[in-house]
């Protein structure tokens, strides 16, 4: 199969290697999508004092099961079988330490990610490793949404993180610093989900800035 493999910053290599397998906890999938992420570019560039080369990268991912571990569905009770469509968490919490047990999986001492310390998402194949099913890190994708669309789901949810701790409340005054994706998505929630009221968009690069005012419509901007 083929995969994007990091081997040293500038050194990214599309290679012909071995399907993965699948252990009996773990499970496999056809990757459909896999988003490139700002910190893709960063690793491109800088690498990642987390990544050990050579590494396949990516971990906005979705995809389709092809194979399901004998021992997942007795220990997960989500049922996985071949065919479901799904989405797979980018930061891995451990589950067990004091942040985890207390619901403050953000800031899990032990985190791992995908792409990272297991190979990601920018391949034919890839395993969903046995730590992902243990902290429910696997997401069945809805009918109407597209793999496109769930891939973008692990930025999404860090705007969603953002605003519940911001506190957001209907008619709020927002400023959004950073036109980016993320930027644009805390447009879209703001709105969409806590109805606020005028919406600012900030930026230092004017392009970046107009190109993402005519997709999110902010009541202004400013350079």
């Amino acid at each position: 199969m083929k995969a994007l493999r990091f081997y040293a910053p500038e050194d990214v290599r599309l290679e012909d290697v071995p399907e993965p397998t699948c252990a009996p906890d773990e499970v496999k999938i056809r990757v459909r999508n896999c988003s490139t992420c700002g910190t893709d570019v960063k690793i491109f560039y800088n690498g990642h004092q987390n990544l050990s080369p050579p590494r396949t990268i990516g971990h906005e991912i979705a995809g389709e099961i092809v194979e399901v571990g004998a021992n997942v569905n007795t220990v997960n009770a989500a049922n996985w079988k071949v065919g479901d469509r799904v989405q797979v968490i980018a930061a891995v919490p451990c589950g067990d330490c004091y942040e985890c047990r207390k619901g403050w999986m953000a800031v899990c001492q032990n985190q791992t990610s995908m792409g990272y310390q297991y190979d990601g998402g920018f391949a034919e194949y890839m395993i969903v490793p046995r730590q992902v099913l243990k902290v429910d890190g696997l997401n069945r994708i809805p009918d109407n949404v597209g793999f496109d669309e769930a891939s973008a789901a692990e930025p999404f949810a860090c705007a969603i993180n953002a605003q519940e701790l911001l506190g957001i409340e209907e008619g709020d005054t927002v400023v959004v610093f950073g036109a980016g994706p993320i930027g644009c998505m805390h447009i879209r929630i703001a709105r969409g989900v806590h109805r606020c009221g005028p919406v600012y968009l900030v930026d230092v690069n004017a392009a970046r800035l107009q190109m993402s005012a005519d997709a999110v419509s902010p009541d202004e901007i400013i350079d």
